[in-house]
C-alpha cells in the first residue's frame, strides 16, 4: 500500500487512484472472502496507511467504496455467497471494527484539517454501517 499512500500519489490522477482501489477490492473479493489468511494484510496494511497520512485516509475511503460497489453491494452481479463470504470474513477477523474505528478517526481528523478525505471517509462509513452489525460498531 505504500505506493498509493506516499508523497508521489498527490500528483497521480484520481482515476488512477480509483483503479488502484478497484484492484484492491478485487483482490479482497477473490482471496480474502475465500480464505482470509491468504490475504491477511489486506485490511491491516490499508488501516496503517490511513492512520499515517491524509493520502492514506483518501485511499482507505476509495478502497472501501470500491469494495462496496464492486463486491458487497447486491447490484454488482457478484454472487451473494461471495459477498457474504467477504463480509463474514471481515466480521470474524475483527476487520469491521478496525475499519470502522480508523475510518471514524480519519473522518474527524481530515475534516478538522479541511481535507476532502474527511467527507470521503464518512461516505465509506455510511456504506459499512448499512450491512455491519451495529453491535460490532457501537464499541469501536
Amino acid at each position: 500500500m505504500e505506493w498509493v499512500t506516499g508523497e508521489a500519489i498527490s500528483s497521480v490522477p484520481a482515476y488512477v487512484r480509483n483503479k488502484a482501489a478497484q484492484l484492491w477490492a478485487a483482490a479482497v473479493g477473490e482471496w480474502y472472502g475465500r480464505k482470509p489468511s491468504a490475504f491477511a494484510e489486506a485490511f491491516p496494511a490499508l488501516l496503517r496507511a490511513a492512520g499515517a497520512s491524509e493520502r492514506g485516509a483518501d485511499m482507505l475511503a476509495r478502497c472501501l467504496v470500491s469494495l462496496d460497489e464492486d463486491i458487497i453491494s447486491h447490484e454488482t452481479g457478484v454472487s451473494e455467497a461471495r459477498a457474504g463470504a467477504v463480509k463474514d470474513a471481515m466480521r470474524a477477523s475483527g476487520a469491521v471494527v478496525d475499519v470502522f474505528g480508523v475510518s471514524l478517526r480519519c473522518a474527524a481528523s481530515c475534516s478538522a484539517a479541511g481535507s476532502p478525505a474527511g467527507g470521503a471517509c464518512l461516505d465509506a462509513l455510511a456504506r459499512l454501517v448499512a450491512w455491519a452489525d451495529i453491535g460490532l460498531l457501537a464499541n469501536a
